[in-house]
């Protein structure tokens, strides 16, 4: 859970700074409907990165 708390606010941060550099002029609303429609569908690839950092913290 902790990892996947991570991974997931390194996603919404890279959304937030693609918007900016991109030059996209979104109020607060349509900045967080972007982010979380990004995190939405970045759900599986975040699940899996998430299992995989955290199964390779225990591995001998």
């Amino acid at each position: 859970m902790y990892v996947s708390y991570a991974v997931i606010i390194a996603v919404a941060v890279a959304i937030y700074v693609l918007t900016r550099l991109l030059g996209l002029d979104f109020g607060p609303l349509q900045l967080f409907a972007t982010i979380v429609t990004g995190l939405v569908l970045s759900m599986p690839y975040t699940g899996a990165v998430s299992k995989s950092i955290w199964a390779d913290f225990f591995q001998i």
